[in-house]
């Protein structure tokens, strides 16, 4: 667990939303509700999972 509070974080400010949504359960499990809330709000950001797309490349360059 201490990896995901340390690594997620980062995840999230490069764009993913996955990371965002792991950290909303990791604190929601723990009943942390306001944390919790903060990292659910993160995974509808515009940029969400922008870094994924653009890691992936074009489909008909593969």
């Amino acid at each position: 667990m201490e990896g995901a509070q340390f690594w997620f974080p980062n995840a999230v400010g490069a764009g993913s939303a996955t990371a965002a949504r792991a950290l909303y359960l990791l604190h929601l499990s723990r009943a942390e509700v306001t944390v919790a809330h903060h990292w659910q709000e993160q995974t509808t950001s515009p940029t969400a999972d922008l870094a994924v797309v653009v890691s992936s490349g074009c489909v008909r360059c593969r």
